[in-house]
């Protein structure tokens, strides 16, 4: 007889094998319609009428950077958001386009890269391309606006920060604390001057503060060309100070106050396109957001603990 006191040993039920499947179904059909990266969004008021022209709109958010690529496709960073442009510049139907921009900047070079996509495709295909910062444009997400024929921002914007910017973990005390070092062999004398271990020499510091200059003054170069600036007036600005927008139109940093709305109206016009007018968004999705979907993803790890990733010239 079964003890009364012992509960039966169920076992639970699996789940049928269609709900799995069906999930997986849906999970690849919205891939597929991913990426397809011009479909039409008739969304926030537009209209959608067939193969109407448009305005193309696209968003930068989050800190600028080099991405990764799934399956061969990028994931995300400036690989993500140069496709995504190229497929709107290469859209017949796109004759403008708007790059909405959120972001307080990110890494020197990955910034310089993307500004020279933007010139690179607004040249080739001959397409106007206007900015509009969201809450905030600042260093390198800035350096990336100049590439844009008109800055558009909200009054109360987040603009500048122009410079250049390097940090590392100053660890220089944990072997005597902790009694934890770390042992170092190199070929050249210079070969660790970014070690986070020992206090830099004077010349170390001299050839680091060489090396942000450089890319400052190369930061400098685009402002003053791109703003129509003397270089002594980009000099002056570029001092890292922020900026609301109606600040920055003060200064010449942007054109226009306004919404994404007003970026999409100032696009139609120089698209020679009449309001309101259909908008065509990428629709490129990463393999990494259907993988989360599915859960088989580690944990993203912490980066911001990376001391190499400090050591790289940001602009932010």
């Amino acid at each position: 007889m079964n003890d009364p006191l012992v509960p039966p040993n169920i076992e639970p039920k699996k789940p049928p094998k269609w709900l799995f499947y069906g999930f997986i179904i849906i999970i690849l059909g919205s891939l597929m319609v991913s990426l397809f990266p011009n479909a039409h969004d008739a969304s926030d008021g537009y209209p959608a009428t067939g193969f109407s022209k448009g305005v193309g709109l696209m968003k930068v958010v989050g800190p600028i950077a080099y991405g990764k690529s799934e399956f061969g496709l990028p994931s995300d960073g400036v690989e993500l958001w140069s496709k995504q442009l190229e497929d709107l510049c290469r859209n017949a139907q796109v004759k403008s386009i708007v790059i909405q921009i959120n972001s307080p900047g990110g890494t020197a070079a990955s910034s310089s890269e993307f500004f020279q996509k933007i010139e690179k495709l607004k040249n080739r295909f001959n397409k106007p391309i206007i900015i509009s910062i969201a809450d905030v444009g600042a260093s390198g997400a800035y350096w990336i606006a100049l590439a844009g024929d008109k800055i558009v921002a909200n009054p109360v914007s987040i603009v500048g920060s122009i410079g250049v910017i390097m940090g590392q973990f100053d660890l220089t005390e944990v072997k005597d604390k902790y009694g934890i070092g770390q042992r170092t062999y190199k070929s050249a004398p210079y070969k660790d001057f970014l070690s986070s271990w020992r206090e830099p020499t004077i010349k170390e510091e001299e050839k680091i503060q060489k090396l942000l200059m450089a890319i400052h003054s190369e930061f400098v170069q685009v402002l003053a060309r791109k703003r129509d600036l003397s270089i002594k007036a980009a000099e002056t600005l570029a001092d890292g100070s922020i900026y609301s927008g109606r600040q920055a139109k003060e200064q010449q940093l942007i054109d226009e106050l306004g919404s994404l709305e007003d970026a999409v109206e100032i696009a139609a016009k120089l698209g020679g396109l009449d309001m309101p007018v259909p908008i065509y968004r990428p629709k490129t999705m990463s393999f990494q957001t259907i993988f989360d979907l599915i859960g088989t993803l580690s944990p993203t790890p912490m980066n911001w603990l990376n001391s190499f990733d400090l050591s790289i010239p940001h602009l932010r």
